[in-house]
């Protein structure tokens, strides 16, 4: 790789503005960019590759035909993005490890909870769709309360019904025992 001289950072630094001061700033701001941009992409460690971007600009012998730096800087660093990525992914090779972690961490098992898990979800969304709206609606209410308002909100979920809470309890409770049996039909015509 060519090292970046002195004399290339200064034309990149009058480049960006004639004042120094000034061409400073807007350096370290571009840097600042570069090394967001990076971070956001998972390119680590950003600050090194913030500094090749500017390097690989500072070291162009033409650099007087590009029209915006920033702009320029930008597309230096999505193609430096995908240099690094195909590194990262090519670095990083498959090793028998991984089949014993798998093995050991019973992955099968995992996937079938996985599937079990999703098929539940879906029949409990099922199930509550088939159920009266507005029955629905106070059951979901009353079950997902905010456990530091839940108290208050129940009672207010009583209220708009025009019952106690102690009616809505035994309300909710016939609705989740319906519910469950609904679920557990359609887990074993899932299954």
């Amino acid at each position: 790789m060519v090292e970046t001289t002195q004399d290339d950072l200064r034309r990149l630094l009058r480049r960006l503005d004639p004042d120094p001061a000034v061409a400073w700033d807007m350096y370290l701001t571009l840097w600042q960019k570069l090394v967001m941009f990076f971070e956001h992409n998972n390119c680590h460690p950003a600050s090194d590759h913030a500094d090749e971007a500017l390097s690989r600009i500072a070291r162009r012998t033409d650099m007087d035909a590009i029209q915006n730096i920033g702009a320029f800087a930008w597309g230096v660093a999505r193609k430096m993005k995908l240099e690094i990525l195909g590194e990262q992914v090519n670095v990083v090779p498959f090793d028998d490890s991984i089949e014993r972690k798998l093995l050991r961490g019973n992955a099968e098992e995992k996937i079938v909870e996985g599937i079990d898990k999703r098929r539940k979800v879906e029949c409990i969304v099922r199930c509550l769709r088939e159920l009266p709206a507005e029955e629905r609606v106070t059951f979901v209410s009353f079950e997902l309360a905010d456990p530091e308002t839940r108290v208050a909100d129940r009672s207010k979920l009583a209220a708009r019904r025009g019952m106690s809470v102690g009616t809505l309890r035994v309300s909710v409770f016939r609705t989740k025992s319906k519910l469950t049996r609904n679920v557990r039909k359609c887990l074993r015509t899932k299954g």
